[in-house]
């Protein structure tokens, strides 16, 4: 079973085509934040739009800006900081048998189910971006490290490239050519097409069914 409805909700807005929701799901995976930290990779929409756009599509709200002063020791004691730093979640506050969690796609049945195993707790989601998830772990964590996924390292590295090539051609002939700026294009056609073809390159992948997302709304 897929993991989260966030895909879905993403083409019935017209924002992927099914076949892009497809070829993200296959070569980002599909457990745990894999579609939301591609999503915000590929620049279809900056963390801010995403958390506006589940709060606006989904039961659930966003949170307080400073996560760390929102998380009360309780909270904080119901997982183990290495769980946390995998997941990257926010645990807020515990009300009777229900367990407050900050995250980045409240759709992401996984991530939940395993607070749930872990901590014995109901899990009620809370809205957040990743820089509030980071952070907030930034506070609490010490020698906290972000986690990247490969995709993101590949634009980064991409971006980095592109950004020498432009400063050898200033250097070259004065190139009037626009710097890169920091967030990635917009998903496109061509971004679609070079996902597909890491896809085929690593062979098939075999279909996984998605969560229906009006189940979780």
């Amino acid at each position: 079973m897929g993991t989260s409805g966030l895909g879905t909700l993403l083409v019935e807005e017209g924002l992927l085509t099914e076949a892009d929701r497809r070829t993200i799901r296959r070569t980002c995976g599909t457990h745990g934040s894999a579609f939301a930290r591609a999503v915000l990779a590929l620049g279809l929409l900056d963390e801010d739009e995403l958390a506006a756009f589940l709060a606006e599509r989904t039961r659930w709200k966003m949170c307080a800006k400073d996560l760390a002063r929102e998380s009360s020791r309780e909270a904080w004691g119901t997982l183990d900081p290495p769980l946390v730093e995998r997941l990257e979640v926010m645990p807020l506050r515990v009300e009777g048998q229900v367990l407050h969690v900050a995250m980045v796609d409240p759709l992401d049945h996984d991530t939940i189910k395993q607070v749930e195993f872990f901590t014995g707790y109901r899990v009620t989601p809370h809205i957040a971006t990743f820089t509030q998830v980071r952070l907030g772990l930034e506070k609490l964590i010490k020698n906290y490290r972000p986690q990247t996924s490969h995709l993101e390292e590949l634009i980064i590295n991409h971006a980095s490239s592109a950004n020498r090539r432009l400063r050898l051609l200033d250097r070259a002939g004065g190139s009037t050519a626009p710097r890169a700026v920091s967030r990635a294009p917009a998903f496109d056609a061509g971004a679609a097409t070079a996902l597909r073809e890491e896809e085929d390159f690593a062979g098939p992948i075999e279909e996984v069914e998605d969560v229906d997302a009006d189940a979780a709304l």
